[in-house]
């Protein structure tokens, strides 16, 4: 446990002491003065590489509650936003991983703003996916209501290609958009 324990309190789950208990009521610890002296002569342990905070279970797992019960009320939305959260969320928690290993851990302020950043980027995609979906839709839609199908008389073609042609190169700049973003996080 911490250092910071109160002198009352067992020193390996932090529960409060029963006084003439050589033993802990929680955890089963020694509790006698002998125990604590050698507890204190070993080196400190390191921690393991992935740790998390049981203050980011509670609120992954409030997280994980809100979107089951919002889907369980309205599965579309819930499936909608569970598409958007999840990669937010796994996306922050592997960026405060990685920081946290080297040496520069983020403050909260910092995961907040990656989790937006994030989804903002999710909701961004499926913006431009679901325009991109629609144009085309709409291309094919008039290049068949033409009556001649895809191969039409000069300039039906056109109908078709240039919204395909649109939405193909706008997907390309949004993905060197978020390619450049990507790269200059990294460089931090």
């Amino acid at each position: 446990m911490s250092a910071s324990l109160p002198a009352d309190a067992c020193p390996e789950c932090g529960a409060g002491r029963i006084p003439g208990q050589v033993q802990c009521w929680l955890c089963h610890g020694d509790l006698s003065p002998t125990a604590s002296v050698a507890r204190a002569a070993l080196p400190a342990e390191s921690p393991a590489g992935c740790q998390y905070s049981l203050a980011s279970l509670l609120l992954l797992m409030t997280l994980a509650a809100i979107l089951l019960s919002i889907t369980s009320m309205n599965p579309g939305l819930g499936i909608f936003l569970a598409v958007l959260m999840v990669p937010a969320c796994l996306r922050t928690a592997i960026v405060a991983t990685l920081r946290r290993s080297r040496g520069k851990p983020m403050s909260l302020l910092a995961k907040v703003g990656t989790f937006s950043m994030t989804l903002g980027m999710a909701i961004i995609v499926m913006v431009v996916a679901g325009a991109t979906f629609v144009v085309t839709f709409l291309a094919m839609c008039s290049a068949t209501r033409s009556g001649s199908g895809w191969r039409g008389g000069p300039g039906q073609d056109i109908v078709f290609w240039i919204p395909v042609l649109a939405a193909l190169g706008v997907s390309a700049l949004l993905i060197l958009f978020f390619w450049w973003i990507l790269r200059l996080g990294r460089n931090r």
